[in-house]
């Protein structure tokens, strides 16, 4: 089979190696044509079932967009046609982002090879968007590129309800819909749960006091994220809130303008930006609050539902159908910063509904958990490759 991903994250974990890593499991062969992150091999192999290929790329964070080179993508598929041939399958993962997919299928066509073609939208279809005049080019760059991937799939993945009307509205038929979740990157491992002294050791490693009132976030510092919002949230009740502290855990193209921002507002002195960590689930366990205001998730984030597991209350974005306003998390309007800052204030002031909301995070997440797993993704992308070939 032949796959198509971002290849995003230099060596480490990714949920795309984690997808390759269950479907090889599974039995299938993969090999895997993906845009070459910075400091990764053009080549590499990940076990007896898994090879990568690289192609060269340039990323533009400030957009941001992503441009592979056309010479070289064309290349390195005629190297894996070579080398790894015979195919029964393309399973794009990109989201319809890139023009992969149709590419390739004409490719084997000119081959006399009739390839069925699986197109996985993961929830960025919006993550990319900027404002103003570059926002109407990526919308129109969507509107064909994502049209030409959906048009010629012969079914399309999604990854949860909310990115169906996105889907629909860029060709996607409704009758190839369907809908494959993911599973977690924690998934099956407990949260060690850190006493007092390891957290005061924690808090003291990052430079956090031990009676600061932390809002934190984890995931990519992206376009798309709600990052800007929530600084400026942060900003304006700044003076209100006792010993403040944000943490950001993740990195990505928009770290050095959120760090710009974050000393525009004047919180700089009081934003952490932690990068990428292993750490994850210790983290969390120091947040007062978790703030996920993103506008281009499908169905809900694995930080999402680690941080409910954390017992975290959470001020999030309409993306999901799975909370409940008041109840589980703290539900407000997109790119609304007083919303978020009046969220954010009213949990520093009441900390018997921290503790509520946190609970019933904490319920909700078990009964998420049974949704999002890998043997169900595995068990759902399965049914739909057999569908269409033997494998």
């Amino acid at each position: 089979m032949l796959v198509l991903w971002f290849d995003e994250t230099p060596g480490g974990w990714s949920y795309f190696k984690e997808m390759a890593l269950h479907l090889a499991e599974a039995g299938l062969k993969l090999s895997i044509l993906s845009p070459r992150a910075k400091n990764n091999k053009r080549v590499e192999k990940l076990g007896n079932n898994i090879t990568v290929y690289r192609c060269t790329s340039i990323y533009f964070p400030q957009i941001p967009f992503l441009m592979v080179n056309p010479y070289d993508f064309l290349q390195t598929l005629k190297r894996i046609f070579r080398e790894d041939s015979p195919f029964n399958l393309i399973y794009d993962v990109t989201s319809g982002l890139l023009p992969f997919s149709p590419i390739i299928k004409l490719f084997f066509k000119l081959r006399g090879i009739r390839l069925p073609l699986v197109v996985n939208v993961l929830g960025e279809l919006k993550e990319m968007k900027s404002k103003g005049f570059l926002s109407l080019l990526f919308e129109l760059y969507l509107h064909i590129v994502a049209r030409l991937c959906f048009t010629v799939a012969d079914k399309v993945l999604i990854a949860g309800r909310k990115i169906a009307p996105r889907a629909l509205s860029l060709g996607a038929e409704v009758d190839k819909l369907e809908i494959v979740r993911v599973g977690l990157k924690y998934e099956g491992r407990d949260s060690h749960v850190l006493n007092k002294e390891e957290k005061a050791e924690l808090k003291a490693s990052i430079g956090l006091d031990e009676d600061d009132f932390v809002v934190g976030y984890v995931g990519r510092l992206a376009v798309g994220k709600g990052l800007e919002i929530l600084l400026k949230a942060v900003a304006a009740i700044n003076k209100t809130l006792s010993k403040p502290k944000v943490l950001l855990v993740g990195d990505g193209g928009e770290r050095k303008h959120l760090n710009v921002l974050a000393n525009e507002f004047g919180i700089g002195d009081i934003t952490y930006f932690l990068g990428y960590r292993e750490d994850v689930l210790d983290l969390m366990q120091l947040m007062d609050v978790f703030v996920n205001l993103s506008k281009s998730e499908a169905g809900i984030s694995a930080t999402q539902i680690e941080a409910m597991q954390s017992s975290l209350p959470s001020i999030i974005t309409p993306f999901t159908d799975f909370m409940e306003n008041m109840n589980d998390a703290i539900i407000v309007p997109f790119e609304d910063t007083q919303a978020v800052a009046d969220a954010i204030l009213l949990l520093f002031k009441n900390s018997e509904l921290r503790k509520l909301i946190g609970r019933n995070a904490s319920a909700k997440a078990q009964e998420l958990l049974n949704s999002y797993t890998w043997n169900g993704y595995v068990s759902r992308v399965m049914k739909v490759f057999e569908a269409f070939t033997r494998l």
